[in-house]
């Protein structure tokens, strides 16, 4: 079964397309430390929780409060709108629990409890601030081993203070340190943005560029594989119309020279006249057979000269010297 060019050139458009397909992550997933995982959506995050002055010194570089920055943090992991409301007297907010279903990578992070904690001590409420095993009780090892969850991304719209990527086991007493954090913001340490800046944000551009080599590697093989069966085609054609030798020798008609001029040019180059050998000379073709036997005789004008008789009926022609008259 023959293939057409057409149909080859469309296998190969084929075959490229799922090979990127399914090397590239798909869009909205990241490869990240050998995993894949979702990067969420913020849709909206507010606060109206008004922070007293003097804790100045715990907002971002764009002026956020920690209240607004724990929202953020809070949304990378939940997609959904986030807001963080005043709290009451006496009060303090909640730790990640199963019961309210808010244990999740972000939730449990070392940046979540800096912050909620900040939050609360900037209301005047620092009496209402848990204990950091109380706050992660709940949650899985694996989730609070880090400032920020790798993986995620947090919003272009606000970045973490440094302060608050501090591990809460190194506070004084396991406990958010409001003097020890005040320290740390005047080092005035730029602020982190995960997932847009750091190594996050370089391993989730891994798999595309993976994907995209091992791609275009694929579809060059298949065009070559292409280009050789299509030259391959071409030249058993060419072959097939190519002249033949009719007698082995270099003595042949030129290319493309076909029927009577083709025979008349052969059988020029093959014998001169001014040989006077004895020779036998047999040639073939669909329609007759030609043959020439016994010695050429040199006539009185010095011209040698042969007899050519055709026969019919064996498909043969018989030469036969011209015998000088006296």
């Amino acid at each position: 079964m023959s293939v057409s060019k057409a149909q080859l050139l469309a296998i190969a458009s084929v075959l490229f397309v799922f090979s990127a397909y399914t090397i590239s992550p798909a869009n909205g997933l990241t490869q990240d430390r050998g995993h894949i995982s979702t990067r969420r959506t913020v849709l909206d995050v507010t606060t109206n929780v008004t922070c007293s002055s003097e804790y100045s010194w715990m907002n971002n570089d764009e002026g956020q409060s920690p209240c607004l920055v724990v929202g953020y943090v809070q949304a990378a992991c939940a997609e959904d709108s986030w807001s963080i409301t005043p709290l009451l007297s006496g009060h303090h907010y909640d730790q990640p629990n199963v019961t309210t279903g808010t244990i999740n990578p972000c939730s449990c992070s070392w940046s979540s409890y800096n912050l909620y904690s900040a939050c609360t001590v900037c209301q005047g409420s620092s009496g209402s601030v848990l204990v950091w095993g109380t706050y992660s009780a709940e949650c899985p090892s694996s989730d609070t081993s880090s400032y920020f969850p790798s993986g995620y991304t947090i919003s272009t719209n606000t970045s973490i203070p440094y302060w608050a990527s501090m591990n809460p086991s190194d506070w004084t007493n396991v406990i958010f340190n409001t003097s020890q954090a005040q320290t740390l913001a005047n080092e005035h340490k730029a602020d982190l943005t995960p997932g847009t800046s750091n190594t996050s944000s370089k391993s989730s551009i891994v798999g595309p560029v993976v994907g995209g080599v091992v791609g275009g590697v694929a579809a060059l093989v298949i065009v070559g594989i292409i280009a050789f069966i299509l030259y391959k085609r071409k030249k058993d054609t060419t072959q097939l119309m190519s002249p033949v030798d009719l007698d082995g020798d270099e003595n042949m008609a030129p290319r493309g020279t076909t029927g009577l001029a083709a025979v008349k040019a052969h059988m020029s180059h093959a014998h001169s006249p001014s040989d006077s050998s004895s020779y036998s000379y047999l040639m073939t073709t669909p329609a007759m057979q030609l043959q020439e036997v016994g010695p050429r005789y040199a006539s009185p004008g010095g011209i040698s000269s042969v007899a050519m008789t055709p026969t019919l009926y064996t498909g043969s022609m018989v030469s036969r010297p011209n015998v000088p008259m006296v």
